[in-house]
């Protein structure tokens, strides 16, 4: 065994088992960052505003996030699951796959699927309660 194969194994092993924590590590971090600077922001703010005699509102340091819509998150898995699909689909034609792998990727897909209906409900729904107090 040369020096060139024992590096690749070497290489292949350390790809495998510690790049994923790394890849975890560096997002985890990231998002710490990401919070500790907004944090910081809003207590300059906060220190300026008191700076100039102004008040603050009670919900200054809460958190607004943004409701996501049922369709934005509907189109997103459904689109994930049918990727799966498309690319197990060619698998098994290609390579002859087993066909029970066409079963993973569909999970995403009816997760997609299911926020699509909801999306469609909802909106039928409230197309109704405004027909109806019109009245």
């Amino acid at each position: 065994m040369d020096l060139g194969t024992s590096m690749l194994g070497g290489m292949a092993i350390f790809g495998i088992f510690f790049l994923p924590i790394i890849m975890i590590i560096l997002i985890v971090l990231f998002v710490f960052y990401y919070q500790h600077k907004q944090n910081k922001l809003r207590a300059e703010l906060m220190a300026k505003a008191i700076e100039h005699g102004q008040t603050i509102p009670d919900n200054f340091f809460e958190e607004t996030k943004k409701k996501k819509s049922p369709l934005k998150i509907g189109i997103i898995w459904t689109a994930v699951g049918l990727s799966g699909v498309l690319f197990f689909t060619f698998a098994i034609i290609g390579n002859g796959a087993p066909i029970s792998s066409l079963g993973m990727p569909t999970l995403p897909l009816f997760i997609g699927l299911g926020y699509l209906l909801i999306h469609f409900l909802d909106k039928k729904a409230k197309k109704k309660a405004e027909n109806d107090s019109d009245k």
